[in-house]
């Protein structure tokens, strides 16, 4: 783990702005006896240079905001909050009675924060479960290896009061990290949007954990709205609630979605992502790869205005038992108006749901497409296209009616172990050459970050076996 701006080994004198490590901890000898007064000398004094304010062992109970700092000295001065022991960590606790104090950590229009190493724990049993609240917004915020605790909430509840990391107010925020974190329970992880286009910029979400969030109904794994230049990598997440919701991307420019593992296996009407009127008239691009997608009722569902998006070697898989009448399930799902938009290649799309009606496509503008080809299609009844309102029951007729998909394929596909999440491909389909497509020379590595071959390649997020890397679990990669 790397932080930008280490900090200096000293404290300086009082009245100066403060620089250098503090203690803090109801134990005898610490400077501050809690993040509160930490925080009141860092907002009376300012900061001269990097300041780490280092928490002891134990419980903290935590209710503070962390204001605008002035900077007396070093213009690139850092506020640091971390553990002392990263094996024994220090925990923040807080046990929220309404919406008006739904915060263990609350950051207002600041700059130059880090949060690292941290255990935040949020108590009670209410629907309220936000442990890091954006007011405003802020600036240069990392957030990182951190692990965020919360307990499960009803379907019913507002997405920003159930976000781990959430939002009050308008929200402007640029060069967010949110990395290598665990959020357990609550209704989601994230939630942040803003009134302005593009009112969030430069924001990464990666290589976290999330698993046992309620996300469902009106409320979304992870929901960022408004948004340009955005990253999320490498996430994995695992919901086992029904009717579980994936993450939802709205207006969001310039968007990488790359080797994150989802697995929604509480069925249902669950969903994997969902892009909701990105790109529109901006030029930027969406590029969709190497994911692991497993959900019931679609994988990838395009809504409203997206234009430049690249569904690009995705392995998407539908399974378990669509609840309700008059639903429909299917991989890529799209309602998609705009013309000459969506690039969708080298992808693995397999429906093995329990539902009447399984889909491999449901496109309701066969025109947003600018090219298909050379993607795996399968479904357990035999094949069904939907496409401009037209049904096509096997994969000749949607092929021959349409000319798509020329250089694909109708065939179902093992993966390693589906009911964990690994959608990696059985080891005989390495040896199958029927398997392999062109090379696309925007997918460059696969989903556990090995380099594809530059003249043919598989399809689908696994291109290659790692000898020296474990899928454990369906939640994590291990060296």
């Amino acid at each position: 783990m790397v932080i930008t701006g280490l900090l200096v080994s000293a404290a300086s004198s009082a009245g100066s702005g403060l620089a250098g490590h503090y203690s803090v901890g109801p134990q005898t000898g610490t400077d501050f006896p809690d993040l509160q007064s930490a925080l009141l000398q860092v907002e009376i004094e300012g900061i001269s240079d990097h300041v780490e304010l280092i928490l002891t062992p134990g419980i903290h109970p935590t209710h503070v905001e962390i204001n605008p700092i002035t900077l007396t000295g070093n213009p690139d001065a850092r506020l640091m909050i971390i553990s002392e022991d990263l094996n024994d960590r220090a925990v923040l606790t807080h046990t929220p009675v309404s919406s008006a104090d739904n915060w263990i950590i609350k950051i207002n229009q600041a700059e130059m924060i880090d949060l690292v190493s941290l255990d935040f724990e949020v108590g009670g049993n209410l629907d309220l479960t936000a442990a890091v609240v954006f007011d405003q917004g802020g600036t240069d915020i990392n957030i990182i290896d951190n692990i965020f605790t919360a307990h499960p909430v009803a379907v019913s509840s507002q997405q920003d009061d159930v976000s781990l990391i959430s939002q009050f107010n308008d929200t402007f925020i640029s060069e967010l990290q949110v990395r290598e974190n665990e959020f357990y329970f609550g209704g989601a992880a994230i939630f942040l949007q803003s009134s302005e286009v593009d009112g969030l910029q430069d924001l990464t979400v990666s290589d976290n954990l999330m698993t046992g969030q309620t996300a469902r109904g009106s409320v979304y794994l992870m929901y960022l709205k408004r948004v340009r230049n955005l990253t999320i990598e490498k996430n994995t997440a695992w919901l086992s609630s029904q009717h579980a919701n994936g993450p939802l991307l709205s207006s969001a420019n310039d968007l990488l979605f790359n080797r994150n593992s989802i697995l929604m296996d509480g069925g249902g009407q669950s969903h994997g992502l969902r892009l909701l009127s990105n790109n529109l008239g901006t030029g930027s691009l969406s590029i969709i790869s190497n994911n692991f997608i497993q959900a019931t009722q679609y994988g990838i569902q395009l809504t409203g205005q997206n234009a430049g998006v690249s569904l690009f070697n995705n392995s998407i898989l539908l399974t378990g038992t669509l609840l309700g009448t008059g639903f429909y399930t299917s991989p890529v799902d799209s309602n998609n108006i705009q013309v000459s938009a969506v690039a969708m290649k080298g992808n693995i799309m397999i429906n093995l749901s329990d539902a009447g009606d399984t889909r491999v496509l449901n496109v309701s503008n066969s025109n947003m497409f600018t090219e298909v080809d050379h993607n795996i299609m399968y479904d357990v009844d035999g094949g069904s296209y939907v496409l401009d309102n037209t049904v096509y029951s096997t994969f000749a007729e949607y092929q021959n009616a349409t000319g798509f998909d020329g250089g694909s394929s109708f065939r179902d596909i093992s993966f390693v172990d589906a009911s964990s999440g690994d959608l990696h491909l059985t080891p005989d389909l390495f040896d199958d050459t029927s398997l392999l497509i062109p090379a696309n020379t925007q997918v460059i590595r696969d989903f556990d970050g090995a380099l594809r071959a530059t003249n043919l390649h598989r399809p689908g997020a696994d291109d290659a076996p790692l000898p020296d890397l474990i899928y454990y679990s369906g939640f994590e990669l291990v060296n």
